[in-house]
């Protein structure tokens, strides 16, 4: 694509990430097109729920396992770094499969009913160039994928929970 040079940096398009689909990016009509052996809608549950994942990996049969070892990446992004905040909210650091680092939040909150809400990344970078932060001078390098988007929630969900998934605000 093309890129007008007049465009301010927030609004070109920043670039894909291309490779095999992640297995958090996928609808059970995606399990049934790219031919995954089983149930689609019990695979896609069973990847959607880290809560009842064994031995950090979705809790599904070893034909299934071996398929997605083939076609489709299953990793969730790595947690580099984790930094506390004394309003209970946590910083995490992400590692992508790529070797990009992402930054999200978990912010627990007590309302009526206990409620975690996440901050979590959409690029990796910013294309505001705002000079105070980090982020924003690094420029925009590339959009996440919608596996790594998905990925990002699971991770924080695994490391801090709630283990109720209707406790959870994006």
């Amino acid at each position: 694509a093309m890129v007008d040079a007049a465009q301010p940096l927030w609004d070109r398009p920043a670039p894909e990430r291309v490779g095999r689909p992640s297995v958090f990016a996928l609808l059970p009509e995606d399990f049934t097109t790219l031919g995954a052996p089983g149930r689609a809608d019990h695979i896609f549950t069973q990847c959607q729920h880290p809560w009842a994942w064994v031995e950090d990996r979705p809790r599904v049969s070893r034909e299934i396992r071996d398929w997605m070892a083939l076609n489709v990446e299953t990793a969730l992004p790595e947690i580099l770094e984790r930094h506390a905040s004394e309003d209970g909210s946590t910083k995490l650091v992400l590692g992508l499969a790529d070797g990009e680092r992402i930054e999200a939040v978990h912010m627990p909150r007590e309302v009526r009913n206990p409620r975690v809400t996440l901050c979590i990344s959409s690029q990796v970078g910013c294309a505001m160039g705002c000079t105070f932060c980090a982020t924003g001078a690094m420029g925009i390098k590339r959009n996440l994928t919608a596996g790594e988007i998905v990925g990002q929630v699971l991770a924080l969900l695994r490391e801090l929970g709630p283990e109720k998934p209707h406790q959870i605000t994006l």
